[in-house]
């Protein structure tokens, strides 16, 4: 008995040993896939950023979406339906199972020992698609988790591109906004002398302070929404720290065509391959079902002490509780219409995103050009408006006015550079033309 035991698991090695070599070749069946991220300590080579990238943008996007936990964990996950994959395959190989039989009665063997070993060695050779069905699922599932990888990637670099333009821009507020509050000190200066001399009333020190105390407020609230984002930035690239810039004025020239874009960012977004992957997926759990319904044809080679040895041809046949089998095909097909739902909506959203970009883009290009030009003419008129204070001809408001106009275009031009900016980089991000995360990048 123990020599047919041997004789059975020499067999089921043989034959799993035999089949090693075409699993190991039919791992291309996932043409182009990776199971899980690159080994840690790999240097990927990443395409150099698009002129409108800042290289701080860029190097916080690398780092957030290489170290942050959401992406670590989309691999690890990859890594696991990997597995389940290879795991998958197996069971187009031999199994093998012994059981130890305690006999109380029913044989002349019984009454004297009581004990055998039974081991069986079960092959299948017709299963009405169940294996091929739990292989292509796998198959689909593990694109579905390395599509999962690039999408949480895409999310990171989103979310930074957010906090990054945040600080940027809280950034560029703070210059105006100290450069106003010198420039309503150097008043407040002035018009206190006037009111010392009693040339002017004390209403218009009283003006004057009331505004100087508005911009403090202001410029505190800015620095704190700059520490707030600062913050941010950091928590996403890991405590590195990083120091804000805009890109070049115009960089918004460099964009695609909003319909090439469009077209671009369908074709690489990984939500979207994701979702295909998942009507994959629901597709063959369906086979999967239908399989179900279908008897098996299995070789069965066993041997115990009790009935000796045996090999048989095996027709089983294993039917559910009522109609559950029949239902589950049901079950199947609503999981394909869900998933085909999926994809509509996230396409719709993709396509919104991308050209509400493009509308902000735009229409702050606009604003930038008209900030300019509103903010060197308040510069002329609160220059203006001082001399013909002096001379009695205009009021200390219309002169404090004019200095809060001043600095209202100012942060106005500063927000349209920022929201162009920031505009821009989530186009070239959305539409793969920015790839901080070293995937390839759409030229």
């Amino acid at each position: 008995m123990r020599a047919t035991i041997r004789s059975l698991v020499t067999l089921s090695l043989l034959a799993g040993s035999a089949g090693l070599h075409a699993q190991d070749v039919n791992e291309g069946e996932v043409a182009g896939q990776v199971y899980g991220p690159p080994a840690s300590g790999v240097n990927v080579a990443r395409p150099p950023a698009p002129i409108a990238i800042p290289e701080e943008l860029d190097l916080a996007a690398a780092l957030a979406s290489t170290t942050h936990p959401q992406v670590q964990a989309s691999e690890a996950e990859a890594e696991a339906l990997g597995a389940e994959y290879r795991v998958a395959r197996w069971q187009r190989f031999p199994s093998v199972s012994v059981e130890a039989l305690l006999a109380t009665e029913g044989s002349s063997f019984a009454d004297q020992d009581g004990f055998a070993l039974n081991a069986i060695l079960e092959q299948p050779i017709w299963t009405g698609g169940r294996i091929n069905g739990e292989i292509d699922r796998a198959r689909a599932a593990l694109r579905v988790g390395q599509d999962r990888v690039g999408e949480a990637q895409r999310d990171i670099v989103l979310r930074v591109i957010s906090a990054y333009y945040d600080y940027v821009l809280a950034s560029e507020r703070v210059k105006v906004l100290e450069a106003s509050l010198e420039e309503h000190n150097t008043l407040l200066a002035a018009i206190g002398r006037r009111v010392d001399q009693e040339v002017s009333p004390l209403a218009d020190l009283t003006l004057g302070r009331s505004r100087t105390a508005q911009v403090e407020l202001d410029l505190a609230s800015t620095l704190e929404a700059r520490e707030s984002a600062r913050l941010r930035l950091l928590s996403l690239t890991g405590d590195v720290e990083i120091k804000p810039a805009l890109p070049p004025s115009g960089v918004s020239s460099t964009l695609p065509a909003e319909e090439v874009a469009l077209a671009d960012a369908l074709g690489c977004s990984p939500s979207l391959a994701a979702l295909t992957d998942l009507i994959a997926v629901a597709e063959a759990q369906r086979d999967i079902a239908e399989a179900q319904l279908w008897p098996q044809l299995l070789l069965q080679i066993s041997q115990n002490e009790i009935t000796g040895a045996r090999a048989a041809v095996v027709l089983r046949a294993q039917l559910g509780p009522g109609q559950s089998q029949i239902t589950a095909l049901d079950a199947s097909d609503a999981r394909i219409q869900r998933a085909l739902a999926d994809f509509a909506d996230s396409e719709r959203i993709l396509r919104e995103q991308l050209r509400r970009d493009y509308v902000l883009v735009r229409a702050s290009e606009r604003r930038i050009e008209a900030g300019v030009l509103a903010a060197d003419a308040a510069a002329e008129i609160i220059a203006s408006y001082q001399r013909q204070f002096i001379a009695g001809r205009r009021s200390w408001l219309d002169v404090m006015n004019a200095v809060r106009e001043a600095a209202n275009a100012r942060l106005s031009e500063s927000d349209a550079r920022v929201t162009a900016a920031a505009g821009t980089a989530r186009v070239l991000a959305l539409a793969c033309r920015w790839q901080p995360d070293g995937a390839e990048t759409i030229q």
